[in-house]
């Protein structure tokens, strides 16, 4: 990478694929009471999964994802680590959402953002029509 700083923040920018330098990614849990199972910690699951089940395993993960997105970051911006990120983050529902019907366990679909956001593949289980 030559030329100004200025030049080379803007060509780092450009590889995240946003025009802010920001890359996100996202994992949605696609049922109307996901929210409430995951920030009540007075719940009791008997079935199994617990509250927090997204910020559990990304507090034990976080450095790892973060890691992989730096070695990729001036291949592509990070985007393919970040969306190896979000599917494995997703994954982990599986083994720590809260068991009722199955639903939250297989509701969740990871997104990667850049540009615009970038749907990576859809729930197993999506969220009932109204």
């Amino acid at each position: 990478m030559k030329g100004t700083f200025g030049d080379r923040v803007d060509e780092l920018t450009a590889r995240t694929g946003s025009d802010q330098g920001r890359l996100r990614g996202i994992v949605i849990v696609d049922q109307r009471y996901a929210h409430f199972q995951h920030e009540r910690l007075d719940l009791h699951h008997p079935r199994g999964g617990h509250a927090r089940y997204l910020a559990v395993p990304l507090e034990q993960k976080y450095r790892g994802y973060l890691e992989e997105i730096a070695s990729g970051f001036l291949d592509d911006g990070g985007r393919e680590a970040m969306v190896r990120a979000m599917e494995d983050l997703s994954d982990s529902l599986y083994e720590s959402a809260p068991v009722e019907f199955w639903d939250l366990r297989r509701s969740g679909h990871p997104h990667r953002r850049a540009r615009r956001a970038r749907h990576l593949r859809p729930a197993t289980r999506p969220a009932p029509a109204d």
